[in-house]
């Protein structure tokens, strides 16, 4: 009897004492530097250390120039790059001077990993720190989500065409301006997420005009169009062109007469003059396959770079698209697949060594249209886990469906990964004195729970009756909970 009272006087004491101890993070140092993508991933898997999934954010007494929120994204930028973007919600005043300040919806055309993102957010205005983009998939870590909890939270995602839409709107907090991306100003070594292949043709010697042959018409009139001797309502016709038909007149054999311009044609074995500026809807312009494409590679890694070379309408692009290896392209963790007209690799992506791709292969309509094709580099991540349980990849931050194979010692078979056993509402590991602290905070609304479900006698809510259960366990009353 006389070491139970010892027991509850010393749980007893423990309370007492909690009440009044904080235990406060340490603030952050790191000095300013560029760093790889590699490095990127490591300080972050570091940083979730610090600051661990669902843990609560210590606001610090606003010392990263905010709180909740806007605190957090300061604190982890911070800890990437040593130092962070502002102090400002709107970001017009008390920007760091290594951080650059985008504004609107066209700051997602230049996002990359390390940026730190604010916008509107229903009533509210909204801080996010960028880990991962995956073509139009935006990963990111956050704190405060749901409002009011200063809960932390990673692997969150979001389009990139959601995300403009909420760039767009303009800052609760200043009507002046528009949500803003911050940038720190030394890159990210190897995230190359703007690499571009850029195609234009040119006249050759000419002018554009001099470049086409002949005119594609179709007949929109009912009653046929008709074919005359010459250009003129005066001159006898020579025969009747059917509604919906098409005919070809050649470039530069127009004249005008009675205020219409008229073309020369050949249809159905018969040459004479129609009108082809009424009656006539123009379905395609010929040119001829003398043009000269220049092409262009721009590529971003911490430094931009310019390579051309001239290539031909009709020809095979000489050996294939660019290599983008030979020219430097890479991204750590990824391994390149191709070419692509659209960003997230929709569309064809062709083969960089495919001699058989010619301009027109790219772009279908480029014998009648002067066009710019921009190729975009497409990436497959070579997927990275910290062991055969991990959920989320260490490189791009997609999360994965997997389960542990738990025996009887709570510990994963596959990875020895150790659960948190019934009772340890703290997440440590251990069923102790700390858990029956937590689960009181629990209950009165102070603290939520970080390990196993305080619902121990399973009647479908955590009370008091949990409580009682769990004290029994620690003062050796019952044996399991």
């Amino acid at each position: 009897m006389k070491n139970l009272k010892s027991v509850i006087s010393f749980l007893l004491i423990v309370l007492v004492l909690l009440n009044f101890i904080i235990f406060p993070h340490s603030e952050i140092k790191t000095n300013a530097a560029a760093i790889n993508l590699t490095t990127f991933n490591q300080k972050l898997t570091n940083f979730k250390t610090l600051y661990p999934n669902n843990s609560i954010f210590d606001d610090e007494g606003g010392k990263y120039g905010g709180y909740e929120c806007f605190g957090f994204a300061n604190c982890i930028a911070k800890y990437m790059f040593g130092s962070y973007p502002t102090s400002s919600g709107s970001a017009i005043s008390n920007v760091d001077s290594n951080w650059k300040i985008t504004y609107g919806k066209t700051a997602v055309d230049e996002l990359t990993i390390g940026d730190v993102v604010r916008f509107a957010y229903g009533s509210y205005d909204h801080s996010i720190f960028i880990t991962s983009i995956n073509g139009s998939n935006i990963y990111y870590c956050q704190a405060n989500v749901p409002a009011n909890t200063n809960k932390i939270t990673y692997s969150n995602s979001i389009t990139s065409t959601k995300l403009k839409e909420y760039l767009s709107k303009k800052l609760n907090g200043n009507n002046e301006k528009y949500g803003w991306v911050a940038h720190y100003k030394t890159s990210i070594l190897g995230t190359n997420t703007s690499n571009t292949l850029t195609v234009k043709w040119h006249a050759n010697g000419g002018t554009i005009d001099s470049q086409i042959t002949s005119l594609e018409y179709n007949v929109t009139e009912s009653a046929g169009l008709n074919m005359r001797s010459n250009a003129g309502t005066n001159y006898s016709v020579i025969t009747t062109i059917p509604a919906n038909s098409t005919f070809t007149v050649k470039y530069g054999e127009t004249k005008t007469a009675n205020g219409y311009t008229w073309g020369k044609t050949t249809y159905a074995g018969k040459t004479g003059w129609v009108v082809v500026s009424d009656f006539v809807k123009r379905t395609a312009i010929n040119r001829n396959t003398d043009y000269y494409l220049y092409s262009s590679l721009v590529y971003r890694t911490s430094t931009s770079s310019v390579l051309a070379y001239e290539m031909s309408y009709g020809q095979n692009l000489k050996s294939g698209l660019y290599n983008a290896e030979s020219f430097g392209l890479k991204r750590d963790g990824y391994s390149f697949v191709g070419w692509c007209t659209k960003a997230d690799g929709s569309a064809t992506v062709f083969d960089q060594d495919d001699t058989t791709v010619k301009p027109e292969t790219i772009y279908p309509n480029l014998k009648n249209q002067s066009a710019t094709i921009t190729l975009y580099a497409i990436w497959k991540c070579e997927h990275s886990y910290s062991n055969n349980c991990d959920t989320e990849c260490n490189v791009c931050g997609e999360v994965r469906n997997i389960e542990h194979a738990f025996g009887g010692d709570h510990i994963c078979d596959i990875c020895r990964f150790k659960k948190c056993p019934s009772g340890d509402t703290n997440g440590d590991g251990e069923v102790d004195v700390m858990d029956f602290i937590r689960l009181k905070k629990i209950l009165i609304g102070s603290a939520e729970s970080d390990g196993s479900s305080p619902d121990f006698d399973e009647n479908g809510v955590s009370n008091a009756e949990d409580l009682i259960i769990l004290k029994k366990f620690l003062l050796g009353v019952i044996k399991s909970i």
